[in-house]
């Protein structure tokens, strides 16, 4: 599995963003802790909010309410790997 993981510096909104190249699902890691996974989210859009300048201008203009999302319940399932962090599948 391939990751990239990127911390957006000096953001109110976003803590943490990883995206799996193979899947094409965007974690997003809120400051509130909270997580979300979002679907089908193409590399381009993905450097895309990594390079903005405001993130979460990027993210609530393109991405919210854009594509298909799941809440993870358990933000235990988001833990650190070499690569980067992943969101753990269900077992």
């Amino acid at each position: 599995m391939k990751f990239l993981s990127f911390s957006p510096p000096n953001s109110s909104f976003i803590k943490h963003l990883v995206y799996d190249l193979e899947n094409e699902k965007l974690a997003v890691l809120f400051n509130s802790l909270s997580l979300w996974v979002y679907h089908q989210v193409s590399l381009e859009t993905y450097e895309s909010l990594a390079a903005a300048e405001s993130v979460g201008n990027f993210f609530n203009l393109n991405i919210r309410n854009f594509y298909d999302s799941t809440k993870v319940s358990n933000i235990m399932n988001f833990y650190n790997v070499q690569e980067g962090y992943v969101v753990k599948e269900k077992e």
